[in-house]
C-alpha cells in the first residue's frame, strides 16, 4: 500500500468514530453551549490531545499488549466506566447557567480553560468507543513493517481530523440564538445529559464485571 494509501485508510477509518454521537461530540457541544466558545474550544483540543495520545499508542503497538493481557483492557473499561458516571453526577449536580451568568466580555479565568482542557483529555482517554477502536481496527493497521516516520504521520492524521471536526462543533454550539435556546430548556437537557453518561459509565462497569467473572 502506498503512504498516500495507508494514510487514507488511517482518516477513512477514523473520521466516523470522531463525528459519531458519543461522549466527547457531547462534552464539547455542552461546554460550547453553557459556557462560550472558549471553553467549547479549550474542551476540544483536549479531546485532540487525547485522541493524539490514543493514536500513538496505537501506532506503537498498544492492541497486541492489551490482546496479551486481556485484564489491561479491564482495567481501562473500568476507569473510563467510573470517570464516564463522575461527569454525569458532576453535570447533574451543575447549576443553571441562568444562577451562575457569563458576562460577554468578561475574560475566562486560566483556571477554569485548563479545566475545560483537562476534561477534555480525561473523557477522551476513558471514552469507550475511543478505547475500543484505537486498541482494535486502528490499531491493527500497524504491522511491524510500517516506519516509524509513517506511524508519526498516522498520529498527525488523527490530530488534524479530530482538531477540524470538534473546534468546528465548538463554534456552531457557542452560537449565541443556540445558547438562548438552551437556556429556556437547560435542566431537561442537562438531566438527558447526565443520564447518558451515567448509563454509558454503569453498562461500561457491568461489561468489565461480567468478562471478569467468564474469564
Amino acid at each position: 500500500m502506498s503512504v498516500a494509501g495507508f494514510l487514507l485508510t488511517v482518516a477513512g477509518l477514523y473520521f466516523p468514530l470522531a463525528i459519531s454521537p458519543g461522549p466527547n461530540a457531547l462534552l464539547v457541544s455542552r461546554a460550547a453551549v453553557v459556557e462560550g466558545r472558549r471553553y467549547g474550544m479549550l474542551t476540544a483540543l483536549g479531546i485532540t490531545t487525547g485522541s493524539m495520545t490514543w493514536a500513538a499508542l496505537a501506532a506503537a503497538g498498544v492492541g497486541v499488549l492489551i490482546s496479551r493481557w486481556p485484564w489491561l483492557m479491564w482495567g481501562l473499561q473500568a476507569v473510563g466506566g467510573l470517570w464516564l458516571a463522575r461527569v454525569g453526577w458532576r453535570i447533574l449536580r451543575a447549576p443553571s447557567v441562568a444562577q451562575t451568568p457569563r458576562s460577554p466580555g468578561a475574560m475566562p479565568e486560566a483556571t477554569d480553560l485548563w479545566r475545560a482542557y483537562w476534561r477534555g483529555v480525561s473523557t477522551c482517554l476513558t471514552n469507550p468507543q475511543a478505547l475500543v477502536f484505537f486498541a482494535g481496527m486502528f490499531g491493527a493497521l500497524f504491522t511491524p513493517e510500517i516506519p516509524l516516520w509513517l506511524r508519526w504521520s498516522s498520529v498527525a492524521t488523527v490530530a488534524c481530523i479530530s482538531l477540524t471536526i470538534y473546534q468546528l462543533q465548538a463554534t456552531v454550539f457557542s452560537h449565541p440564538e443556540l445558547q438562548r435556546r438552551y437556556l429556556s430548556v437547560q435542566r431537561g437537557l442537562d438531566r438527558v445529559c447526565s443520564a447518558l453518561f451515567i448509563l454509558l459509565g454503569l453498562k461500561l462497569i457491568w461489561a468489565v464485571a461480567q468478562a471478569v467473572a467468564g474469564a
